[in-house]
């Protein structure tokens, strides 16, 4: 087995353990949102089952990475991976906002600027990754959105726990 088909099996395994945890944060969201809230757990849910599906379908290597692969062909399961993908983050910022227009309405404006603004970036992020054909930038800045996203969710799963 070389070196990269070892990395990927363990990048798997950990979206797919992370996946996991971001379809039980809707449960704190849900339960902080009370029972007007529909929308935000939803979306939330869609982005954990997302995740579990592009961790079940491997990217296509580009631009040299992993390191030792050489850039191929699209194939079918690169596809998936990047439909999955794009499903998910479109969900996870759709949520943001939700919740930004929520935190708003109840009068919570540092909640809801972060909402906007994790829902901004995430979306960024995802579209530049997708557009930035394997450039270092563009896998940073998503990394980087990546990154701000699911401290943005377990955050809001904290606050939702500690106020229901």
């Amino acid at each position: 087995m070389t070196a990269p088909l070892k990395k990927s099996w363990k990048a798997t395994g950990l979206r797919r353990a992370q996946s996991r945890a971001q379809s039980r944060a809707q449960s704190g969201v849900r339960r902080g949102a009370q029972s007007r809230a529909t929308w935000a757990p939803l979306l939330v849910t869609a982005y954990g089952a997302s995740l579990i599906a592009a961790g079940a379908f491997r990217a296509d290597p580009a631009s040299g990475f992993p390191r030792g692969v050489p850039t191929g062909q699209v194939t079918w399961h690169g596809i998936a991976h990047l439909a999955a993908g794009g499903i998910g983050f479109t969900c996870l910022a759709a949520a943001c906002f939700v919740l930004a227009r929520r935190f708003a309405r109840d009068g919570r404006t540092a909640w809801a600027r972060i909402s906007a603004a994790t829902g901004t970036l995430t979306a960024a992020g995802f579209l530049t990754v997708a557009a930035g054909a394997g450039a270092v930038w563009a896998n940073l800045a998503f990394t980087g959105a990546v990154i701000l996203a699911w401290a943005y969710i377990g955050a809001l799963a904290l606050h939702a726990y500690r106020n229901a």
